[in-house]
């Protein structure tokens, strides 16, 4: 999982003032008042103040992508939004993970919900430590799958493929990974 930490800087750096306008050998001249976003690095702006330049990081950088502050995006299954926090006369910028999801295969799931894949059932758990989430999908349940793909419960009896025969199975799924319990009828 990506945080991105941005401090507001305010600095007047390789700066050269031509009467009203501020100068910059980078990005060239700005007008009294005018704002300019960085070609090349997202989130940088240069405000041309009192013939001064100054810059300013104005929001969260996710992925090469700047988003303003209180924007919400996605990336993969969660959530984020980019949020301000002040300490020590810092501004950080913070992309926060705002709705925290499992991923499991092509699809996303909330905290605590429940599905069935291949007989197998999960659910989501999501915990925070350190201020991170770690979201994983827990299988918490595991049963039996008959000749056609159907699921089976533990003590149900059903058919199954006993390396090319056909026989009768019966699904124990006391222990991890489950049992089959398999009678392979007398073949002539």
């Amino acid at each position: 999982m990506s945080k991105a930490f941005f401090f507001l800087v305010a600095i007047a750096s390789g700066i050269s003032q031509t009467g009203a306008t501020c100068h910059d050998n980078e990005i060239g001249d700005l007008m009294e008042g005018q704002v300019l976003d960085h070609p090349t690095r997202p989130c940088q702006r240069y405000i041309c103040q009192n013939d001064t330049l100054i810059t300013v990081n104005s929001g969260c950088v996710f992925n090469g992508t700047c988003y303003r502050i209180d924007s919400e995006w996605q990336s993969g299954c969660q959530t984020y939004k980019c949020d301000v926090k002040f300490k020590n006369n810092t501004v950080w910028y913070i992309s926060e993970v705002k709705t925290p999801r499992c991923e499991h295969g092509d699809k996303c799931f909330e905290k605590g919900q429940e599905w069935v894949e291949k007989c197998g059932t999960y659910t989501c758990k999501v915990v925070k430590s350190n201020g991170t989430y770690i979201c994983e999908p827990i299988r918490i349940r595991q049963e039996c799958t008959d000749i056609n793909g159907n699921c089976h419960g533990s003590g149900d009896t059903f058919a199954f493929n006993c390396t090319g025969i056909p026989c009768d199975c019966t699904c124990a799924t006391d222990t991890n990974p489950v049992r089959y319990r398999c009678q392979v009828p007398n073949v002539k």
